[in-house]
């Protein structure tokens, strides 16, 4: 039921041609479904790249389990390859980092093996912008696609910082470098923007006029002392996007 409301949705907000997509790539998920299986196929890449997804961790905290995997580091963060083994309300989500050893019997380029799984990532959990608090809580499916065709934004208050996530929120930060979410950010910002990774499941984004990035620091040591689990913190940096030079990167101080 869940599912046929979500296409609904999706129907009057992008057409059915948006719901046809997101059911080919559902259906493309599920083909397996023991895990055995999926296991006994990493070395397969016509059939497991539909499985590859992208996940964000703290790559200081992780750096000895990441040497043998697939991933790339940003700053204090690594962006870490994984396949998705499953997803569902009952088990959670389970995922296994991918390791080089798989990777190069793929015999692909690493990077359409990344364009691949960020793809899938973005289909599998879209991006969300929240405006509020409040709004993080059981939002409407369409609220907050920012990246969405004549998507209307409200205007960013000062003294609040908008939340980005994904609709699935676990594991949200990554919607951050989904293709072409910086550059929106940018116009919705209107130029240059400072990044906090509150945890590996949002972010928070403020215009560089609207505060001082020491204040932003100040903030983020003290949401990474709540955690009782340091692996929900992504990282200890401040970053900014450079809206002329459009890259991301970490902020010395």
């Amino acid at each position: 039921r869940r599912q046929r409301q979500m296409c609904i949705r999706d129907s009057q907000e992008y057409g059915w041609e948006r719901v046809d997509f997101i059911i080919s790539e559902n259906i493309k998920l599920a083909v397996f479904y023991d895990i055995d299986e999926i296991m006994e196929n990493l070395t397969n890449y016509a059939i497991i790249h539909n499985r590859l997804i992208v996940r964000p961790i703290n790559f200081t905290d992780n750096k000895y389990e990441l040497k043998d995997c697939v991933y790339k580091r940003i700053g204090d963060i690594a962006l870490v390859l994984y396949v998705l083994l499953y997803d569902d309300d009952e088990m959670g989500l389970g995922t296994l980092k991918v390791r080089k050893v798989f990777a190069d019997k793929w015999k692909k380029d690493y990077s359409k093996i990344w364009e691949e799984a960020l793809l899938n990532t973005n289909v599998w959990a879209p991006p969300r912008m929240y405006m509020h608090a409040m709004d993080l809580i059981d939002p409407p499916y369409t609220q907050g696609a920012f990246m969405s065709l004549g998507y209307k934004f409200e205007k960013i208050n000062p003294l609040s910082a908008p939340t980005i996530t994904t609709v699935k929120k676990k594991n949200g930060a990554i919607a951050m470098f989904y293709p072409g979410v910086l550059e929106k950010l940018a116009e919705i910002c209107d130029g240059s923007y400072y990044v906090s990774f509150t945890s590996i499941h949002d972010v928070r984004i403020h215009p560089i006029s609207t505060v001082q990035p020491r204040q932003i620091l100040r903030s983020l040591k003290n949401v990474n002392k709540m955690f009782n689990q340091p692996s929900d913190i992504l990282s200890r940096q401040i970053f900014i996007y450079d809206f002329e030079k459009k890259n991301l990167t970490p902020i010395e101080m």
